[in-house]
């Protein structure tokens, strides 16, 4: 938050916003931003202004400004509690989750909610599903980047003269400590923050939409270094202070992203830009830590914020474990003695994959449905285990199919379903005839189709 100034000038903070809405008005974002910017030095405990701020920060889609603006208002008077609104509003994909999220701990955290608030409250439980289902977009590559975005992220860097064109790391350990000392905790801050959250943006668009994955592998790498090393480096900083990128689960969200893509990268290319154990280590690094770092420690309402930190990157790098070995199960040559063992393996983290998810997640059925294909394919598994897990299935997606109905997920639901319906119905025929019985072994499910 920002320091409060020995001396607070209220006429010159209105006329500086005053200055900054006209050249806002003007199409002069830079020097409106500029403007209230200098506003809020001269008066930074007006709630107004803030949000006056995170408004014109939307409209030219200073995301990140807007989390900024967004949180002071909110903390100073609990009536701006629409400026969270616009934290997710301005946030893309996974980021929308988290703003979601971070407004529902501020409302929480209140004593006494408003009926305003509680309206408000109810509202981020309702938009967390559908920013969430909203990433189907993004991650199925049919998001254009608009030249916008980009100029905005250009704009972003040069007003908190952030190290997106430095030399990397090498620059940032160089430079942060001796602009900490020099200009304090609120310049660093921001110059920190828009850095590594570009690095993460550029990396996955370079490697999702043209298809650069070196590139994206050198991004993710410098990011995840400057965290871990800034981390270390302030390790008894209050996160009001060095900012949240440096907690572990914002870090542990950076690594599930860079792991998504080291799976897009394999799936597209084979193990050459990334190999098998890179993702095996990854994965089970990311699994380590989400079981090391105890959600105990969260309040009980806050359930969503530990499905988006805690379980939802568990989950994921579960699924990767059993995608990874199932990959390399069917890369071995059929003789491979491994072979039958390494599928096992991988059924096994698809059903710890499932837990992981929530019953009503989309994700939980695709991983249910992932492992009882690796069951069937080993040709080891009885039918009384297989038809248990189909009727598992059957119950996951009468749930599952109300919140993700819509296209796209909705018809992979309905394909999924039906494969295990089919295989179910030929098995249950089958005994029922007498030709089998729930100790035969299972057959491979029927292929999807298209």
């Amino acid at each position: 938050m920002s320091q409060v100034p020995d001396r607070i000038d209220v006429d010159k903070a209105e006329r500086l916003r005053v200055e900054g809405n006209e050249l806002f008005r003007r199409g002069e974002y830079l020097a409106a931003v500029q403007k209230l910017t200098e506003a809020l030095d001269n008066n930074p405990t007006d709630a107004a202004l803030h949000a006056n701020c995170a408004e014109i920060s939307t409209a030219i889609s200073e995301y990140l400004d807007v989390s900024w603006d967004g949180e002071e208002s909110a903390e100073l008077k609990a009536a701006y509690t629409k400026a969270r609104a616009r934290r997710a509003a301005a946030s893309h994909g996974s980021s929308a989750c988290v703003e979601l999220l971070r407004g529902l701990e501020f409302l929480s955290s209140l004593d006494e909610l408003t009926p305003g608030q509680r309206a408000r409250k109810a509202n981020f439980e309702e938009d967390f599903r559908k920013v969430n289902a909203a990433r189907a977009t993004v991650e199925s590559n049919q998001v254009v980047i608009s030249d916008d975005l980009l100029r905005s992220a250009e704009l972003e860097n040069q007003l908190f003269r952030g190290w997106v064109e430095s030399e990397g790391p090498t620059s940032i350990k160089k430079e942060a400590p001796e602009r900490l000392e020099a200009e304090g905790w609120n310049s660093v801050r921001a110059a920190l923050d828009v850095t590594i959250r570009i690095w993460i943006f550029t990396a996955w668009h370079r490697s999702q939409h043209l298809g650069h994955f070196d590139l994206s592998r050198k991004m993710f790498m410098n990011a995840l270094e400057v965290l871990e090393w800034g981390r270390n480096q302030w390790p008894d900083i209050p996160m009001k202070d060095r900012g949240f990128i440096f907690e572990r689960r914002f870090i542990r969200s950076v690594k599930t992203i860079f792991l998504e893509t080291m799976q897009e990268s394999v799936y597209r290319y084979g193990p050459t830009e990334f190999t098998y154990e890179e993702l095996i280590q990854l994965a089970e690094d990311i699994v380590n830590g989400v079981n090391s770092d105890t959600v105990s420690t969260l309040p009980s309402d806050m359930l969503l914020h530990s499905l988006a930190y805690w379980l939802y990157p568990k989950g994921t790098a579960l699924s990767v474990l059993g995608w990874t070995y199932l990959q390399k199960a069917i890369h071995s040559s059929p003789g491979d003695l491994q072979r039958t063992p390494t599928i096992r393996k991988a059924s096994q983290y698809y059903l710890s994959a499932a837990k992981s998810f929530p019953e009503d997640e989309e994700s939980h059925v695709r991983c249910l449905v992932k492992a009882l294909e690796c069951m069937c394919t080993t040709g080891t598994v009885p039918l009384k285990q297989t038809l248990s897990l189909c009727k598992t299935v059957r119950d996951a997606f009468d749930q599952a199919i109300e919140i993700w109905g819509a296209p796209p997920y909705g018809d992979t639901l309905r394909e999924l379903l039906e494969r295990v319906k089919e295989f179910e119905d030929k098995y249950r025929r089958l005994i029922l005839e007498g030709k089998c019985t729930l100790d035969t072994i299972s057959g491979r499910l029927p292929e999807a189709r298209g």
